[in-house]
């Protein structure tokens, strides 16, 4: 579960075309790595290629789809996964942010040095490190629950009577 943010510059403007997003991205934190998957055309041949159908909706879906552009920073305890869509102007865009360190640092810096705005989409405000602890906590928590380990549930372990 990540925790997702958009960057976001003045209403109207784009952010101009995809290179020069990775470029600014790049310049801020220049161990971020990025790419283009395939068309979905082109994945479905691959996975044909081992052995692999999809269903029939999966596959029209994918058939429509363009390769999309992303990019990923790994930092200590932290990933930030970017994502740019598949068109050549970026007019916005999304990060998830994963892990447990101190991933806003790396948020931050590319805030500064772009002039862009990191916007958590939970509240549709400027992410601060009170989201990030607070979301977390609850991430944490959900995945604990998931997993079962805050015990057994009610009546656990008794016997059921069956009339």
């Amino acid at each position: 579960m990540p925790l997702e943010l958009e960057f976001r510059k003045t209403a109207g403007s784009s952010y101009g075309t995809v290179n020069e997003v990775c470029q600014a991205v790049a310049a801020a934190l220049p161990e971020t790595r990025f790419w283009k998957d395939p068309p979905g055309a082109v994945f479905i041949q691959k996975a044909r290629d081992q052995g692999t159908e999809f269903p029939t909706t999966l596959r029209e879906h994918l058939e429509k789809t363009d390769g999309s552009y992303q990019g990923t920073y790994e930092g200590n305890g932290f990933s930030l996964e970017f994502w740019f869509g598949s068109s050549e102007l970026v007019d916005s865009f999304l990060v998830n942010v994963r892990g447990t360190g101190d991933s806003l640092k790396a948020v931050a810096i590319i805030a500064t040095c772009t002039g862009w705005k990191a916007i958590y989409l939970a509240t549709g405000t400027e992410v601060t490190e009170a989201d990030w602890h607070g979301f977390q906590g609850w991430r944490d928590k959900s995945i604990k629950k998931i997993k079962g380990e805050q015990g057994a549930p009610p009546n656990a372990g008794s016997a059921a009577s069956v009339s």
